[in-house]
């Protein structure tokens, strides 16, 4: 019976992580992979270039990276490929940081920048 306890016990532990895990997930709901998409960007270069730069904020502002971004791993023509799930902060840092030679890219920066003087 002692053993039927600890298992229990455990499975508790697990479920409650489980939780956690649904809740930390939640936030994180863009993809990087997405937001190139529908900005025309192909170029996995940029992509991995603006997350990098992102995660430096992050970083350099003392913002937890592990509650901003996570590392996923996709299959994309016939091979595994890194996209990252993002926070909608992190998803406006990736904004902010991609190619500004893209004109959807330059766009949605400027549209970024003017919501902020607004304010």
């Amino acid at each position: 019976r002692v053993m039927l306890k600890v298992y229990d016990y455990i499975e508790e532990v697990l479920a409650t992580e489980q939780i956690r895990q649904s809740i930390h997930r939640a936030n994180l709901r863009y993809y990087a992979s997405d937001l190139m998409q529908h900005l025309g960007e192909t170029d996995l270069h940029f992509r991995a270039e603006a997350v990098r730069h992102a995660m430096q904020v992050c970083h350099a502002a003392d913002i937890p990276l592990d509650k901003n971004f996570k590392r996923i791993y996709v299959q994309s023509n016939g091979g595994m490929e890194v996209d990252w799930l993002m926070s909608p902060l992190a998803s406006y840092l990736f904004l902010i940081n991609g190619n500004p030679e893209n004109p959807l890219v330059a766009k949605a920066q400027l549209v970024l920048l003017m919501k902020l003087g607004e304010k």
